[in-house]
């Protein structure tokens, strides 16, 4: 399977995740954390957090058939993949009950010269909305597909 060097712009249909703490609670253990306010409310309340605090890579987890659909339209070779990086912006820390209407897209693709050949450099964004509309987040990633 090739790159479709075509699918830059392609974005998913909105999907809705809500983050709960469950979820919180083991992708903080899954990283290591030992911080309370990870794992007790009343510990995030005395932090000043209106719940359970997500790790700031919390947005990691929402997977789903979205983005399963975006793999497809950009035709990833998973035999050649490496991840090339993963940034996370957020205007303020997702929590426990926040409830987020999530779009990926393909923002860029392009190749680079390496020592064995061209790779393909795809470049996604995922944007998580909060029912106001306001900015949750912005996830940028970036995909290898060597040659």
């Amino acid at each position: 399977m090739s790159i479709n060097m075509d699918s830059v712009g392609f974005e998913t249909e909105e999907t809705v995740h809500e983050v709960d703490r469950v979820s919180i609670k083991w992708f903080a253990l899954a990283l290591g954390e030992k911080n309370p306010i990870y794992f007790d409310r009343e510990a995030a309340k005395a932090a000043g957090f209106a719940d359970v605090p997500a790790p700031p890579t919390f947005p990691t987890t929402f997977r789903d058939a979205q983005d399963a659909k975006l793999r497809d339209k950009v035709g990833f070779d998973f035999t050649k993949l490496v991840h090339g990086s993963q940034e996370y912006e957020a205007p303020k820390p997702l929590v426990a009950g926040d409830v987020l209407r999530i779009k990926s897209r393909v923002a860029d693709i392009y190749t680079k010269e390496g020592k064995s050949g061209a790779m393909i450099m795809v470049k996604t964004e995922s944007t998580g909305r909060r029912p106001d509309g306001s900015v949750a987040f912005v996830g940028r990633s970036t995909i290898i597909q060597r040659p």
